[in-house]
């Protein structure tokens, strides 16, 4: 008896990772969520990995793409997208434990199109956003369309006065509040690796 259920549970598990390493578009019957891309997400160079982490370093899909995903497996903490018609995996690699993963998947999909807003904010915060910087004196929403959200086990709440992001896996930074506006942007530790997440002309205070 035990044979058998450790051949099924073996048996299972294949099957549910031949699903999540599934490509090619997600159809319109497969679709959990459609819409749009909340924010700019960032993607590993070469690859099709989207990940929780959204390393500000990576290559960028900007916001207001069109998405499609595919309903979750259960218990899963990856799914397969389509982002204007390419196909992509999204992974929780890092905040399982602060935050649901279909809450987290849910976050990175609009159902109206960002880029309306986007379009009313002044110039430059545009410029900053479309190159998937911040600029000083930009609000909590604008930083996320340009960023992506925090990941949610170092930034328990979006109402914190400081948000805690990565550029790569070994260089984080802190975006720092004063009355709902950036104040300012600090490195997390020692490093060389300069920071690229101020548009230039801001200053580091």
């Amino acid at each position: 008896m035990r044979a058998r259920t450790g051949a099924w549970v073996a048996l299972t598990l294949a099957v549910v990772s031949a699903g999540c390493g599934q490509r090619g578009p997600v159809a319109p019957e497969e679709a959990w969520l459609t819409g749009y891309t909340c924010c700019n997400l960032r993607y590993e160079a070469g690859g099709d990995w989207i990940s929780d982490g959204n390393y500000t370093g990576n290559p960028m899909i900007p916001a207001g793409s069109r998405i499609r995903v595919a309903k979750p497996a259960y218990q899963a903490t990856r799914v397969r997208a389509d982002i204007e018609g390419r196909p992509w995996r999204l992974g929780q690699d890092y905040s399982r434990q602060a935050e649901f993963f279909e809450d987290w998947v849910g976050k990175l999909v609009d159902k109206e199109d960002p880029r309306a807003r986007i379009a009313t904010w002044p110039r430059e915060v545009q410029e900053a956003v479309a190159s998937g910087r911040i600029a000083l004196g930009m609000t909590r929403e604008q930083v996320i369309v340009a960023l992506g959200y925090p990941l949610r086990n170092a930034t328990m709440s979006l109402n914190n006065n400081v948000w805690r992001y990565w550029q790569s896996s070994f260089v984080q930074y802190d975006v720092h509040w004063t009355d709902g506006r950036v104040s300012r942007v600090t490195r997390v530790g020692s490093g060389r690796e300069p920071l690229d997440v101020l548009m230039p002309g801001s200053v580091f205070r």
